[in-house]
């Protein structure tokens, strides 16, 4: 047995009956899980697939990032997105095999139960920890669902945009990519809401790094504004 405090990120896909196209999640969400595991600082256990492409589930070693893993997930699969949840607890089963899939333990149990609230309140992401406060879980909470809100709403060109602009973290680089004029990137951007989302961003990375003050981990390259 593991003793706390262990992470768990779970996720599932949201209104999974209604993807279209099956094989071509498949290949975007299993290209964003390569590149994720590549940030191993972050991971005990790599996120990976547990039920079709419909459930994810891993263990980090450095939990102020789960909203940047998560965020990192979305982008890659939009319009399609996963709801998540970090859940704090034990692990008695499995652990020292390194593979999520195959453990259990009391964070693995929060963990599902976060994802059963995020399911029936509508939420993309919940964190259940014991030692962390109402206050804090319920700003961290309502700053995502204020950050998905958007998101969800983005098209095409949008998301086009912000892909571009996050890889390049400039307009003109974005521009170039995408064969297009640093105004239209600047317009899509702006319709986006990309500048408010960004602060909602840096407001949750500040809850989590104040939750998890001896938590060093590097950001996910594509999700920095």
């Amino acid at each position: 047995m593991v003793a706390d405090p262990v992470y768990v990120l779970l996720a599932d896909l949201v209104t999974s009956r209604d993807v279209e196209d099956r094989a071509a999640l498949r290949d975007r969400l299993e290209r964003a899980l390569v590149e994720l595991a590549g940030d191993g600082a972050a991971w005990y256990a790599p996120l990976v697939p547990v039920k079709g492409i419909d459930e994810l589930s891993g263990v980090l070693a450095q939990p102020s990032c789960a909203f940047d893993l998560a965020l990192r997930i979305n982008l890659a699969v939009w319009p399609h997105r996963f709801r998540f949840a970090l859940g704090q607890g034990s692990i008695d089963v499995a652990y020292e095999t390194r593979r999520a899939p195959a453990m259990d333990g009391t964070a693995f149990h929060r963990g599902a139960d976060g994802l059963a609230r995020a399911r029936s309140e509508g939420l993309p992401f919940v964190l259940v920890a014991p030692a962390v406060s109402s206050a804090s879980r319920g700003s961290i909470e309502a700053l995502l669902a204020f950050h998905d809100h958007f998101m969800r709403r983005w098209t095409p060109r949008a998301v086009n945009a912000v892909r571009a602009y996050r890889r390049h973290g400039s307009q003109r680089g974005a521009a170039g990519e995408l064969g297009v004029s640093q105004q239209a990137v600047s317009d899509a951007l702006r319709r986006a809401h990309h500048t408010l989302l960004v602060r909602a961003e840096s407001a949750v990375r500040d809850h989590l790094a104040a939750l998890f003050p001896n938590d060093d981990s590097p950001l996910p390259k594509m999700v920095r504004p």
